[in-house]
């Protein structure tokens, strides 16, 4: 198989090779979903004789098979159920397969591993076989550089040797544009509480799940759709079937893809869409990644999310160069995506991403009555903007002015393994597993994500600080830092 790279898809293999010559043997790849990372890790395993590429879905294993068989006809074998098909060029595994069976593979046998949709690989499952596996050269593909729990990948990969962003994608013609509109509701989720750095499932649905925020997702489709086809991204499956019983009470052909989903029905209902039988399809959780199809039109963002790097995930669904077909049928050649955003408290609202990026938490969140002196000038300005950004008027908005994101750095003792102290506070809290590895970094990252405990709740109302809101561990310790500096 031959295959044409394009310009972005050679200065990732130009960095990887630049990055060998450095020693640098663990690699994070960061690629916007839609512009070949699969196909690129067929061209990295020509380098060796052996390849483990990890997956964790099905549909990606799948969808693996397909693109290494093209290059590698009869050299393709599967770790899979009860398949144990190691004796092979290339081996595609199931991440929660082969972690169970590392005993019957020696820790050498691979010169290569791949693993897919790396931001996933710190959970016991992921994480075991890349750290007992000792290849040659690891690779790590991901279209979000954070994990979804907002931890980093510093105990998994040297550097981030290569990034291409959508919006590298979009400007050189690799991906379609998008035009995004922000719909605000009145629906309150301030005191909805976080896990793991996003909201809880549980008490996120009984607040969005209602029916006049699901008929407010039916009208803005009917309304920007123009009858393309749709993915709805919503918070829990009874709230994907409420949705998509709203659509049918207008007649819109839409069904649902969950967990429970059948997996021979899964791929019939993809199939269906695909071939333009479905109009639209409701999810949770599902179509987040794996899902190839370039003709999606709208992307309604019906669950609301502080992660970033899942609210890129859903993005990514519709940033495919469109068909010749779409193009002539609706006269465009982008994808729109609707936000829906509900207040989260003092105007900040949620999905959206441009709000108060680059805003310190002292600053926009905890303001004291004696501080509003200090902080009027800034304040003022602040509110000024948002009244302009945030009138009650939906309209376009610019989905790339979104915050910074930390990028992994060996940062002298960070990357020491997490104290003892750390690991037990992971522990109270349910999140610390046995055979996972922490960094100090990690540990840190996680831990001032957490909710304030009560005592320092009591803390901030002594120091005269608005407690309203939810606040975090790591606000908390903001704070105290000033508090004590200006004593």
């Amino acid at each position: 198989m031959d295959i044409v790279w394009r310009p972005y898809q050679e200065r990732m293999f130009l960095a990887v090779a630049e990055a060998i010559e450095k020693g640098i043997k663990r690699h994070l790849i960061v690629q916007a979903t839609g512009t070949g990372k699969r196909i690129q890790a067929v061209g990295l395993s020509q380098n060796y004789e052996r390849t483990l590429f990890i997956c964790h879905r099905e549909e990606l294993i799948e969808q693996a098979y397909v693109d290494f068989n093209e290059m590698y006809p009869l050299q393709v074998g599967i770790v899979k159920g009860p398949r144990f098909e190691i004796d092979n060029k290339i081996v595609i595994a199931s991440a929660q397969t082969i972690h169970r069976r590392l005993d019957k593979i020696p820790k050498d046998y691979f010169n290569c591993i791949i693993a897919d949709e790396a931001h996933h690989y710190l959970a016991r499952t992921f994480l075991k076989p890349l750290e007992y596996f000792e290849p040659e050269q690891m690779f790590g593909f991901t279209a979000t550089p954070t994990r979804l729990d907002g931890l980093n990948f510093s105990n998994l990969f040297d550097q981030i040797t290569f990034e291409y962003s959508i919006q590298q994608g979009i400007n050189e013609g690799w991906l379609c544009s998008l035009e995004a509109y922000r719909v605000k509701t009145n629906i309150d989720i301030a005191d909805v509480k976080r896990v793991a750095g996003d909201f809880n499932l549980g008490e996120l649905d009984r607040r969005v799940d209602v029916p006049e925020r699901n008929q407010l997702v039916v009208n803005k489709y009917k309304q920007y759709g123009q009858k393309r086809q749709a993915i709805v991204f919503c918070s829990s499956i009874k709230h994907a079937v409420n949705v998509r019983d709203t659509f049918h009470i207008h007649g819109i052909n839409c069904e649902t893809i969950s967990s429970l989903t059948d997996p021979e029905e899964r791929r019939m209902l993809n199939i269906k869409f695909k071939n333009g039988k479905i109009d639209v399809l409701t999810n949770v959780n599902i179509l987040t990644e794996g899902f190839d199809y370039s003709d999606v039109g709208l992307i309604l963002m019906a669950r609301p999310t502080e992660s970033l790097a899942l609210y890129m995930q859903m993005i990514g669904r519709g940033t495919r160069l469109k068909s010749d077909k779409y193009k002539f049928l609706y006269e465009r050649k982008d994808c729109t995506i609707i936000d829906f955003v509900d207040n989260f408290g003092n105007h900040r609202l949620i999905n959206h991403w441009t709000i108060e990026s680059d805003v310190k938490i002292k600053d926009r969140v905890l303001i004291s009555d004696e501080q509003k002196d200090i902080y009027a000038e800034k304040i003022k300005k602040l509110r000024e903007a948002k009244i302009k950004e945030l009138s009650d008027k939906e309209g376009k908005v610019n989905l790339f002015r979104m915050p910074k994101r930390r990028d992994i750095r060996h940062v002298g003792r960070l990357n020491e393994p997490a104290t003892e102290k750390q690991l037990n506070w992971l522990r109270t809290e349910g999140i610390w597993t046995e055979g996972c590895s922490y960094t100090k970094g990690q540990a840190s990252e996680f831990i001032t994500n957490l909710p304030a405990k009560p005592w320092m709740i009591r803390d901030l109302i002594r120091w005269k600080y608005n407690t309203k809101l939810n606040i975090t561990v790591g606000q908390y310790y903001e704070v105290k830092k000033e508090v004590m500096s200006d004593a």
